[in-house]
């Protein structure tokens, strides 16, 4: 049986997937070891989601919206200096003339937030972190 608290034997921790009363679909991973296909991982279990919800013969206007939120202990945006910095990245779907969700809003929001760089940012401001993300602070130290 494996150890929640050996990463090496687990991939993710919990997985939650919970349906709020406006019927929008929340799904939650933390995830230990560094996974390099989380962007396709999350759109497919968004995709699964959608699909699960969306009963032969429904209509497309029953297709409810959809929060992935992954926690991961490692960090996924590493590519600039800007991006060393964001612990926590929010992606919708937009055009890309108008930046605008159009009639996508809403309907699928899918955040990143990385354990690491909420350590580095803890240090600076760490009123803030107790203030609004004592969650975050206990996730990196229990």
């Amino acid at each position: 049986m494996a150890d929640l608290f050996k990463p090496e034997e687990n991939d993710c921790v919990i997985n939650i997937e919970a349906t709020t009363k406006d019927d929008e679909r929340i799904n939650i991973e933390i995830r230990i070891n560094e996974d390099r296909e989380m962007y396709k991982r999350t759109l497919f279990y968004a995709s699964k989601i959608i699909h699960q919800s969306l009963l032969f013969g429904n209509e497309y206007k029953e297709i409810p919206k959809v929060v992935m939120i992954n926690i991961l202990n490692s960090n996924l945006l590493n590519n600039t200096k800007e991006e060393m910095t964001i612990p926590h990245w929010e992606f919708t779907l937009k055009d890309k003339n108008t930046n605008e969700e159009k009639g996508f809003k809403d309907l699928l929001n899918i955040h990143f937030i990385e354990l690491p760089k909420y350590k580095e940012y803890a240090v600076k401001h760490r009123n803030k972190m107790i203030d609004n993300y004592s969650w975050i602070l206990f996730l990196n130290n229990p």
